[in-house]
């Protein structure tokens, strides 16, 4: 922080050095001060779709879900593939009980990025909502081994979701 708050002194108004102060106060949890830092980028750089996507993610942190949904429509606008920007949208309509409008953002970022895991665990998550629990195994069966150990936890507990559907306890259990 210390660094970006110097580059910053030097030059003000150096949005890349905002960008990243405000990343780096978003991963100690010092979310107002780290949406003020975006901001202030934004203003500087209002086109720029990874930094819409990281103020997105602080306003979704901090609760506001509309506002965060404005960000991750903007960065689309300017880049309507952004894996990022999918991703959150994504979970952000999941969330919502929409799951035709986050399988379909899942379907259009994982038709670029096929390695996705955020949005391939979203499809994985309506296709279970749906009730396609064969299809829903699949798509999480091919997340098992890759990710962070929380999205591999999230992974495994979807797995024992779907088994435990299809009346395979025995499997429910090996995920549990």
């Amino acid at each position: 922080i210390a660094a970006f708050e110097r580059a910053l002194g030097a030059d003000p108004a150096n949005p890349e050095a905002l960008h990243c102060l405000a990343l780096c106060l978003q991963r100690l949890g010092r979310l107002q001060a780290a949406e003020a830092a975006a901001r202030k980028a934004l203003q500087l750089r209002p086109a720029a779709p990874d930094l819409l996507d990281n103020l997105g993610v602080i306003l979704m942190q901090g609760g506001d879900m509309e506002a965060a949904r404005g960000c991750f429509e903007r960065a689309l606008t300017y880049a309507d593939t952004h894996p990022g920007a999918l991703a959150n949208l994504a979970l952000l309509h999941e969330q919502n009980n929409n799951l035709e409008a986050a399988e379909k953002l899942a379907q259009t970022g994982l038709a670029v990025r096929p390695d996705a895991m955020t949005l391939r665990l979203v499809l994985g998550r309506c296709q279970r909502r749906r009730f396609e629990y064969a299809a829903a195994r699949a798509t999480f069966e091919g997340l098992r081994e890759t990710g962070t150990p929380a999205l591999r936890e999230d992974v495994e507990y979807e797995l024992a979701l779907c088994a435990d559907a299809m009346d395979d306890t025995e499997a429910a259990f090996d995920h549990m």
